[in-house]
């Protein structure tokens, strides 16, 4: 599940993407360069029982022509539901499903580590498909200049049912020091969530209002148009603040709760 890699032994993992999916399959470089299913998504609705924790292998390899493989429990998850890795001090909590990935980055006690200077590298495989996809992990803010949580937000959910293997490393990690951090994660990838009808927010929801705190369509304040209208998405809901915006995310649930969940305040 996890590796520690010094700089003096990056012959398997260079600074380039090609790189990045040698370390799950030693026949990288024939990347097809189309990036899938590349939108956003949202965290709900994961479902840990189908983790795949092998490496991800040759096509050939073993006769496994899905090029997945390996399947095992018994990893530690996060706060958010996330497999928890660690090396050294650092911990990474990585969350892949059909919203894409997501990144929580802490100390061995627990506090958030800084990632306005973490990069990465994202190589992804989808199961029954002999293309790999290559993305690049840079930090991002939202219009008020606060750092948003380290994320690639993809719409997985037209994999549902597949497993998506990835090799993720992440470059300028706090108390890393100069060794990279690579994680790899194998996931059957779960539907996302049905939607429910859009209704004002009511006094009960004051709470999750104040916590998510921005539209996630406007990406203005809650309540700086009136009354928020809330979105049921699974278990999950997304306030915004308008009529037009819920439809919005009625038209794409995905995109909107990955979106509330990154404006919520920890």
């Amino acid at each position: 599940m996890k590796t520690l890699i010094s700089t003096a032994a990056l012959a398997l993992l260079t600074a380039n993407v090609a790189a990045a999916q040698s370390a799950y399959d030693p026949h990288a470089g024939h990347d097809h360069g189309d990036h899938a299913g590349h939108d956003h998504g949202d965290h709900a609705g994961h479902d840990h029982a189908g983790h795949d924790h092998g490496p991800v292998g040759d096509d050939h390899a073993g006769h496994d022509h899905s090029g997945l493989r390996g399947e095992h429990a018994g990893h530690d998850h996060g706060a958010h539901g996330g497999e928890l890795d660690r090396f050294g001090n650092v911990r990474v909590e990585t969350l892949l499903d059909h919203a894409g990935l997501h990144f929580w980055l802490t100390d061995a006690s627990g506090r958030a580590l800084p990632t306005e200077r973490v990069r990465g590298v994202v190589a992804m495989r989808v199961e029954g498909s002999e293309k790999k996809y290559r993305y690049e992990l840079s930090p991002t803010r939202d219009r008020d200049g606060r750092p948003e949580p380290l994320a690639l937000p993809l719409n997985l959910g037209k994999v549902a049912g597949r497993r998506v293997a990835v090799a993720v490393r992440l470059d300028g990690v706090p108390g890393a020091g100069a060794d990279e951090i690579v994680v790899r994660q194998t996931t059957r990838i779960v539907a996302p969530p049905a939607v429910g009808r859009p209704v004002r927010a009511s006094s009960t929801d004051r709470t999750a209002v104040f916590a998510q705190a921005v539209c996630s369509v406007e990406d203005r304040r809650l309540g700086a148009m009136g009354t928020p209208w809330k979105v049921p998405v699974g278990d999950r809901a997304v306030f915004v603040c308008s009529e037009e915006c819920a439809r919005d995310v009625q038209a794409d649930p995905a995109a909107f709760v990955a979106a509330a969940s990154r404006d919520r305040i920890q």
